[in-house]
Parts: structure tokens; sequence; C-alpha cells
């Protein structure tokens, strides 16, 4: 099954509508490594959120419609790929409650469809993105090796190092250089949307994460993934914070010992925390705003994702 087509003599990506999807349109070996892309977007694909981020932001942009929208779907696929070497890296087991893609399929399939994915970030025929691929890749690997070796490592993030690197998570994982890849090959205005993104991608990321432990999540411990409430609780208390290290150590599959490490997490005060750092984030957010022009659709987006959640198990969107 394919979401899309791909010419190779012309470069043009479509793609297809709802009813057109069964249809064969491509080698064997596309059409495994498309299954299992499918398999992750269907089950795991949070791109509701990026979506209306994007289409706000091409408001500034101006980049046309046609063109924005073949852009976004080579970004589900890529940044499917990115996320499901991610999962092979930490030897995750489940997603959402899943299997992830290289326990349903085997690590060597796994492989093949990672290249197929990241390999259509090459698709674009485009003379701008000469450097722009290149310094991607660069940016991946090097933020996909960081969060290897600190899950490899069991190494918990300062804070300061977190948000560093955690707008470069779940479905925002590339999202910055797609931003910058519409901007340099379709914007007329070149203003500069860096901050704003940047600011928006870390926002959200908390929330999701602060959302998965308060729903009762523990697949953030199992895979040693030090998301924003466990890096919170590991450096908030040392002696807690060493023994919950020590619990992810062994990827517990154990629900009394997993429920445990969960409540060190919960009772270190990191939903408050979180929901002082998202209020200063959002006022920041809002400054950043300010200074481009009236944008409709960003402040439709505004009410829609960035309140600071009462409850953060009340939050019904993802991102991961």
């Amino acid at each position: 099954m394919a979401l899309f087509t791909f010419n190779p003599e012309t470069d043009e990506l479509t793609l297809l509508e709802e009813n057109e999807r069964d249809k064969s349109y491509s080698s064997p070996e596309d059409q495994i490594a498309m299954e299992m892309i499918n398999y992750f977007l269907k089950n795991f694909g949070c791109f509701n959120v990026p979506t209306q981020f994007i289409k706000a932001l091409n408001y500034w942009i101006g980049a046309p419609e046609d063109k924005l929208q073949e852009k976004w779907t080579t970004y589900q696929i890529s940044t499917a790929g990115y996320l499901i070497n991610q999962d092979m890296c930490e030897n995750r087991k489940l997603r959402q409650g899943k299997q992830t893609v290289h326990e349903a399929y085997g690590v060597p399939n796994t492989i093949n469809a990672i290249l197929y994915a990241v390999l259509i970030e090459f698709s674009i025929k485009a003379l701008e993105t000469k450097t722009l691929i290149p310094q991607h890749l660069a940016l991946y690997a090097s933020n996909n090796d960081l969060h290897t070796l600190l899950a490899h490592g069991h190494i918990c993030p300062t804070e300061e190092l977190y948000y560093k690197i955690c707008g470069n998570r779940g479905a925002f994982l590339s999202f910055s250089h797609q931003v910058i890849f519409l901007q340099q090959v379709y914007g007329t205005d070149k203003i500069d949307l860096t901050k704003l993104v940047r600011k928006i991608e870390i926002f959200l990321t908390i929330v999701d994460e602060c959302r998965r432990v308060a729903v009762n999540n523990t697949e953030d411990i199992q895979a040693v993934h030090f998301s924003f409430p466990i890096m919170y609780a590991i450096n908030k208390n040392k002696k807690d914070g060493e023994l919950l290290v020590r619990i992810m150590q062994e990827r517990p599959q154990n629900e009394a010992v997993l429920k445990y490490a969960l409540s060190i997490v919960r009772n270190s005060g990191c939903f408050e925390y979180a929901r002082k750092q998202l209020r200063l984030l959002k006022k920041e957010i809002v400054e950043e705003n300010s200074k481009l022009s009236r944008n409709a659709l960003m402040d439709s987006f505004f009410n829609d994702y960035l309140d600071v959640p009462p409850e953060f198990e009340d939050v019904t969107w993802k991102l991961s």
C-alpha cells in the first residue's frame, strides 16, 4: 500500500486519494518498505498538530499550496523513518501500547524501510536544497547519536541540555528543517521564524511528555527515554533519581516495578514545575509572535494548543 506515487524521472511526488491507496505503483521492495512506514503512520503518526502549525506558518512563508502539500507528505514519511530508527536504537518494544516496527517486521526489513524513508528527502530537485539536505542529515545524525548515547549510557541530561534537544523529538523531529526549506525555496519575505518555531516545539513537547506520565504510560521508563518529567525527577532528588536510573537500566517489564518507578516521577512535583516553565515559555512565544504581522491562523493555533493544561491527563492530542 502506498500513500503517494513518485516519478524518478521528474522527481514528482503525488499524494494519493484514499480510494487509490491499495493500488501498486512501485517495486516489491518499495511496497514492503511503504507497508512498514504505513504501519507506523497508521498506528503512531501523530502529525495533526504539526500539520496545523505548518499551515499557520505558511501564512508568512507563502509557499504554494500544492508544494506545501508535497513537501509535507515527504516530511511525514521521512520523519516516520527517523522515529522507526530511534525506536530500534533505543530497543523499544512498544510505542503507544503497540509493537514497534522492528518488533513487528524484524530488524533487516526495518533498516531497508528507514533507508527508503530517509532517501525521500533527496527527491526534491530544487538547487537550494543542495546545502540544506546535508545540514539536515548531519543535524539528525548528531541528535540521534546524542539520544542513543544518553539512553545506552543511562545518562540523564541536565535541564539546560534537555531544552537544547527536546524540540527534535516525536512528530517535530525535523520540523524546523522543513520550515527553513520552505522559506528558502518558496518564501518571498525572509522573516526569521526560527525562535518562534523552536519555542513552540519545546512547549508542545513538554506538554506531550507530561501527558504520557499523567496517563500512566511507562514506555519512556522502559526505553530509557529522559522525557521532561523523568529528567526533572532524576535531577531534583539525588537518592530517588539514582534509584529511578537503576530501574530504567533494567528496562523493567514487571507491572509493580513500573508502577513504583512512575510514582517516583509523579511525586517529584514534575507537573507543577512543568506548568511553571510552560507559563514562562508561553510568555516568550507571545512576545516572539507579536514581532510578526497579524496571523489569524496562528491565533487559532495558539487557542487550540498553547494553553497551559490544568491537568495533563486531559490533553487530547499526541506528538509521539
